[in-house]
């Protein structure tokens, strides 16, 4: 297949295209946190939201940061969700939580993360990605940078070094 045609299925996330739309998203927050109480705790979704989330939380002063780590993805294809590494729970309830994802795509990681979220009765979170490719008009992200219909790789994903050469 021809390189280029296949390079247009994917948007690549480059470090520069990374920072300024992680400033970006940054921004809206800050814009939305005038209005209310701060973030008090970052949720960071692990593998794909971490770089994002401590970048967030550090550059908002969230000094709690907390990792969930799920499993869904298996090379591009989606598979049942399970559940690696939880945060501590407990802590979280009665805080305001700044959920951080690096994309939402169709949607069945977020409305499972919710449908935690609820069941450990953490009910004051918003949720934050940079892309927001879903097509659910019940799921829109609080706050997103970009939409897209391609699949994302970012820098430090084994695709992109792959597809980039």
């Amino acid at each position: 297949m021809d390189k280029n045609k296949e390079n247009q299925k994917f948007f690549f996330y480059t470090p520069e295209i990374f920072y300024k739309d992680s400033n970006l998203l940054v921004k809206k927050i800050k814009d939305d946190i005038q209005k209310d109480k701060p973030f008090e705790i970052a949720l960071g979704i692990a593998r794909g939201g971490i770089v994002l989330a401590y970048y967030i939380a550090t550059n908002l002063n969230i000094s709690k940061f907390y990792t969930i780590r799920l499993k869904s993805y298996i090379n591009m294809e989606q598979n049942t969700m399970e559940i690696i590494q939880e945060p501590p729970w407990e802590k979280m309830r009665d805080k305001k939580v700044l959920l951080i994802d690096d994309l939402v795509d169709n949607g069945i990681t977020a409305k499972y993360l919710f449908n935690l979220l609820r069941i450990h009765e953490i009910k004051d979170f918003k949720f934050a990605v940079l892309v927001n490719k879903q097509k659910d008009p019940t799921l829109k992200p609080d706050y997103f940078v970009r939409t897209s219909d391609k699949w994302i790789s970012f820098f430090w994903e084994q695709s992109y070094s792959e597809m980039r050469i």
